[in-house]
């Protein structure tokens, strides 16, 4: 199952009412609880795609959207950026991956998925953060140039990983902004991890506070 936008550059937003205003594509919650239960893959975006993707209702930030089966977003051209306003909940076999242009994801509510976690982009943290998978792995980070840290809109920032059931991999310089395009973002005020398998850091991380982590392998 693929969703894009009519228009190749068309800003897209998936959950929430379905009210979007003038953005080619909207697909509110009501439209994602028809698509039922046994996709092999959801699919949002595709190759060609660089626009902004919103998951989630702006205006409702207790909100959720829900997917049953693993969902992938492509959106690494340039331009794209992702923005996660409501908790991203994966249940069944569900999945999260995110191939993103590098210019960023910004996550502003807790991701909780079945399945493993993998976002290929830039990242900024916005807020106290859960990201969790029940049975895979996590993995932030993955190309050349991306960077991880917080967003620091005048509110602190806190990361908690949790792979119940995996490990946790950072591939990228974590909570350092010098390779940051727009200047933007900088270190976490805490970041807790907790994995059944490796704790992995690639390259260097700098957090602004607490740092603990508890891995089993």
């Amino acid at each position: 199952m693929q969703l894009g936008p009519a228009v190749p550059f068309g800003p897209m937003i998936i959950g929430g009412t379905g009210d979007g205003g003038t953005e080619v594509l909207v697909i509110g919650n009501a439209e994602l609880a028809q698509l039922g239960d046994g996709f092999r893959e959801i699919l949002i975006g595709s190759d060609s795609t660089g626009v902004e993707i919103t998951i989630g209702d702006i205006n409702d930030p207790d909100g959720e959207v829900v997917f049953r089966d693993p969902l992938r977003i492509e959106n690494w051209n340039p331009g794209g950026e992702i923005w996660i306003v409501n908790k991203l909940v994966g249940l069944d076999d569900a999945s999260l991956h995110i191939r993103g242009s590098g210019n960023t994801t910004v996550i502003s509510a807790d991701i909780t998925q079945s399945g493993s976690i993998s976002i290929d982009d830039s990242i900024l943290i916005d807020g106290t953060i859960l990201l969790e998978s029940t049975a895979g792995n996590v993995a932030l980070g993955g190309s050349l140039g991306r960077f991880i840290g917080g967003l620091q809109d005048g509110t602190d920032d806190f990361l908690t990983v949790n792979a119940r059931n995996g490990s946790v991999r950072f591939f990228e310089p974590f909570g350092l902004n010098e390779t940051d395009p727009a200047g933007t973002g900088g270190p976490l005020k805490g970041l807790t991890v907790t994995a059944n398998g490796d704790v992995t850091f690639d390259g260097e991380f700098v957090v602004d506070g607490n740092v603990v982590i508890n891995a089993g392998g």
